[in-house]
Formats: structure tokens, C-alpha cells, sequence
């Protein structure tokens, strides 16, 4: 069992380890990352991690990003809005639309689908570039624990993340089964899964699932690999699952993923689906416009059926 400043250590230590999780998508995006005395370079293909915008082009990025602000119209919206401001500053990081999107994502649970899971759910995040989710997660205590699920180099970096945002989080990474099995009752407040070991997903009693922008960008064993876990938990208490994800994608070796052909069955009960309104578009400043993204991205929140045929 590795806690804290040691669990980043020893995902770095890995890091010249080949990843059997890794699509060709990581596969291609991981060979840029570097990370050196705790800072992060070359991290390419999981969101934005830009130094913080100042004057004329701060501006010009606030006034770019009214348009997704119009869409978090709850008094949740400008507490967590306040939160990623303050996680931002703390982190020295731009707050950009990546960690913008998270935020209207998280006041969208929070409001919308308040009272389907329990008070302080324990949260699993699938994939969370920068550890963004898991950071207004963690600053709000929206959730009695998180468990967080990446590939090796992905995790270090949201690890790093987390610290800078919060020194005193206390966090695990699980060596063993046994391990696992030990931090079920302990205190840890984020316990963080490599994507090999995703098996132990389900020794966790989650009662609350995101993954955004990251399944699209899995090859589809993995994908139905985590909704098997999923399910295996729905066999013993009520989950739910957040899932953001582009409708279809390609990714650098062929492999084609698509939303509609996740494993979801007949079983599960959907609450929301729907192009997600953030997701559809992104913008640049210089010179200033919107762009769409290469085909739609959908979000659905469902009650995750336990039948596992």
C-alpha cells in the first residue's frame, strides 16, 4: 500500500512500463508526457493544463466562455464555479473550458439527479484528465470517497493534481487485493485504481459512476470490462452512471468506438439522454470562434441494471 507523495512515486517509477489497458489512442499520447519534480509537460490528449491566462487574454477567454456559463443556471453552478476558480489558482493552471465543463457537469448531478443517490456518495471516476472532476469533488464534499480509476502515467498526473489542490488529501493506491480489502473501511478520501487492477473496481460499494470524454478514447473490451464491473455492484445496491462520451470516434490504430454500442441493456434505467449542450463545441481566442468537435458527444444518467448476461 502506497498513501500520498509515495503513491505518486511509485506510478512514476512505472513509467517506462508498458500499459495493457493503453489504447492506440494513449498508446500515441503518452509517448509526450514527461513529469519533473512534480511538474507536468507534455501532456497531450487528456485536456488542457495551460499556464493562467492574464490580462487582454484573460479577458478574451472569460468573454468566450459566457456562452457555457449561460448553461449552468443553478445557484449550484456559481458555487462550484467559485470552487474550480480558487482549484485553478491553487494548481497554477488556466481555468480553462476543460475544467469548465467538469464544473457544469458536477452542478448538473448535483441538481438535476439530487436525491437518486445517497447524501455523500461514494464516487468512482473513470478517467479524469488533471483530476479536475476529482478536485471540485473533493473541494465541495459533494462525496464521503473517491475512487479513481486511470492508466499509470494519467494517474501520476491527476495525483500531482490533487495534491497541489489540496496538500493534506489523504490518498491510497492499492498494491494487492489485499490492500483493497483494507481500505474499504479505512480513511483514505481518494483511492486511486490502476486501469490494469480495474477489477478491483467492484470490491467498492459505489454508488455514483463518471466518465467523460475518456471511454471514447478505450478500445471496446475495456469499455464492457468497466460496465461489467458496474454491474457486478448493481447486483448488491443501487449505482448510478454519469457517461460523457462522443457519439462515435476513431482512434490512431482503425478501432472505431461508438456511444450507442457501450454494453447498455434493456434493464437500465435512463434519465437523461441527450447531445450534451458543453460537449458540442470548443473555441479559440486568436482569432476568436467556436468550432464544433468531429461528430456529437452524448451524455446519459442511468440506474445501472445488475443483469450481467
Amino acid at each position: 500500500m502506497k498513501l500520498g507523495h509515495e503513491a505518486i512515486q511509485q506510478l512514476l517509477s512505472e513509467f517506462g512500463s508498458t500499459d495493457p489497458k493503453a489504447s492506440s489512442h494513449w498508446q500515441y499520447y503518452h509517448q509526450f508526457l514527461e513529469i519533473d519534480g512534480g511538474e507536468v509537460a507534455g501532456a497531450r490528449g487528456f485536456g488542457g493544463n495551460s499556464s493562467p491566462y492574464w490580462g487582454i487574454r484573460k479577458l478574451a477567454h472569460l468573454l468566450m466562455q459566457r456562452r457555457y456559463r449561460r448553461m449552468g443556471k443553478s445557484g449550484i453552478f456559481s458555487m462550484y464555479d467559485r470552487m474550480a476558480r480558487e482549484i485553478s489558482a491553487t494548481q497554477g493552471r488556466a481555468y480553462d473550458l476543460d475544467l469548465l465543463r467538469q464544473t457544469l457537469t458536477i452542478s448538473l448531478v448535483d441538481t438535476a439527479f439530487k436525491g437518486q443517490y445517497p447524501l455523500k456518495p461514494v464516487v468512482c471516476i473513470i478517467g479524469d484528465g488533471f483530476g479536475s472532476l476529482a478536485s471540485l469533488i473533493l473541494a465541495s464534499g459533494f462525496a464521503s470517497r473517491i475512487i479513481l480509476v486511470n492508466l499509470n502515467k494519467t494517474l501520476a498526473v491527476d495525483l500531482i493534481c490533487l495534491m497541489k489542490a489540496d496538500p493534506e488529501v489523504a490518498i491510497a493506491l492499492p498494491e494487492s487485493r489485499e490492500d483493497v480489502l483494507q481500505q474499504k473501511n479505512s480513511g483514505a478520501e481518494v483511492i486511486a485504481i490502476r486501469a490494469k487492477d480495474f477489477r478491483w473496481l467492484h470490491e467498492f460499494d459505489a454508488d455514483l459512476v463518471f466518465n467523460v470524454v475518456s471511454m471514447q478514447e478505450m478500445n471496446p473490451e475495456v469499455i464492457g470490462e468497466y460496465f461489467n464491473e458496474i454491474r457486478i455492484i448493481a447486483q448488491r445496491r443501487e449505482i448510478f452512471f454519469y457517461c460523457c462520451n462522443r457519439e462515435e470516434k476513431r482512434l490512431p490504430d482503425g478501432t472505431v468506438t461508438r456511444f450507442m454500442e457501450y454494453p447498455w441493456i434493456k434493464g437500465d434505467e435512463i434519465y437523461l439522454h441527450e447531445k450534451c449542450p458543453w460537449h458540442q463545441e470548443y473555441y479559440t481566442v486568436f482569432p476568436p470562434g467556436y468550432h464544433p468537435y468531429d461528430g456529437p458527444i452524448l451524455h446519459r444518467f442511468v440506474k445501472m441494471s445488475a443483469d450481467l448476461t
